[in-house]
């Protein structure tokens, strides 16, 4: 590529042709920084796709999951005492 083409002040890094007027260090850094986001992209998207994996792997185990039944209202009543209760704690109901 001939410069009277290109124009003045244009910088070709990786065939990209920019039209910048900034200094070749600038341009160094830039393409650095560039570069390591690139890698960091492509870092960023195997974990992603981890993630997903293991979303997918934990959706499909969840139907299968019993049902805690913690509150009072669930749990039976089996004489005067909640199934649970110690034999040494009585109701108050007498």
């Amino acid at each position: 590529m001939d410069m009277e083409r290109e124009g003045k002040g244009t910088k070709d890094y990786k065939s990209r042709i920019t039209h910048f007027g900034i200094s070749p260090e600038e341009w160094n850094r830039l393409a650095e920084e560039d570069e390591e986001a690139t890698k960091m992209r492509q870092n960023l998207s195997g974990i992603k796709i981890k993630y997903d994996k293991i979303n997918q792997e934990c959706t499909t185990r969840m139907p299968y999951q019993k049902k805690p039944t913690n509150s009072i209202k669930e749990r039976k009543i089996k004489g005067n005492r909640y199934i649970g209760q110690n034999s040494s704690q009585k109701s108050s109901k007498k």
